[in-house]
């Protein structure tokens, strides 16, 4: 037997206090009353990842057409000209090699190259269209201001679903959604020509309902022509973002979701992309047929 106070007895009751220790923290944590119980654990832990990307596919960008939720400039004050608000939004999207940032009167677009965590652009340049409108004139200014190339980027989560964290030569930061994210799929783009008229929507169901007048176009490569595809007729669905209004006729720019289920007996939901006064974009024309009740030919 080891006598008290040899070294394999001290070594015995060392571990035996250790034992203890332990069980009576065991003990404690079980009741919630220790310092580090299973709920503050909990509260402290990290929360899971989101998927964080410097380098984005090219398709990961290019493949969508965004719009900025928030911007702030290099300080963390807000931009409010380039946040959305209940008539305008930012856009951007890339097409044909160039990225192309519109929402103002004038639209922003040049060559960029889209590389791990960078955007580099030859050349980045604004129309310059007038506009009798101080706001828009203002919102102009402030792209051109706030939103230069080069780009710094990140990119969180995937598909439709991603946010994109742009930072422009000044420091200010854009945070941009897919068009597509409130409605979990990517949509169709639809043209329609909005006549500026309001008809029986012709529903059984709904007497005496009015329903915006309108056709399906399409626009050439080169934005002059719009080319007929359907005949005038009442657009019963709802438009989100969009309320006619008398007498404008106009081009919209929709984004068609189809319902997910095959099932489900929906046209899907509709919304409004962006939409253009014919009866001032002389750029544009129609073709094949005349625009009803007196409506003149763009």
């Amino acid at each position: 037997m080891p006598h008290i106070g040899s070294p394999a007895r001290t070594a015995a009751q060392r571990l035996l206090r250790i034992l203890i220790a332990s069980t009576a923290g065991f003990a404690l944590n079980g009741c919630g009353l220790g310092e580090n119980s299973a709920t503050e654990r909990h509260a402290d832990a990290e929360p899971a990842p989101v998927s964080r990307r410097a380098f984005a596919r090219t398709e990961d960008l290019t493949g969508y057409r965004w719009q900025v939720l928030l911007a702030s400039d290099a300080n963390g004050n807000p931009i409010s000209l380039l946040q959305p608000d209940a008539y305008r939004r930012i856009n951007v999207e890339f097409i044909d090699k160039r990225m192309l940032i519109s929402g103002g009167f004038n639209a922003m677009q040049g060559q960029c190259t889209v590389a791990t965590g960078r955007i580099d652009c030859t050349s980045m340049q604004q129309t310059e269209a007038g506009v009798n409108d101080d706001r828009l004139t203002a919102m102009d200014a402030a792209l051109v201001r706030h939103v230069a190339p080069p780009y710094r980027y990140r990119v969180e989560g995937q598909g439709v679903r991603q946010r994109w964290f742009l930072t422009t030569r000044d420091g200010s930061e854009l945070i941009l959604q897919t068009v597509d994210a409130p409605y979990g799929h990517p949509g169709r783009r639809l043209y329609l020509q909005a006549s500026g008229e309001r008809r029986d929507c012709g529903q059984p169901g709904s007497p005496g309902r009015l329903c915006p007048w309108v056709r399906e176009v399409e626009p050439d490569v080169h934005g002059q022509t719009l080319r007929v595809r359907s005949q005038w007729r009442p657009f019963t669905a709802p438009i989100d973002g969009y309320s006619p209004e008398s007498g404008k006729h106009e081009l919209l720019t929709l984004r068609h979701y189809p319902p997910i289920s095959a099932l489900a007996n929906s046209p899907g939901n509709y919304a409004l992309e962006r939409r253009e006064d014919l009866n001032q974009n002389f750029y544009r024309y129609v073709v094949d047929a005349a625009p009803p009740s007196g409506q003149r030919r763009d």
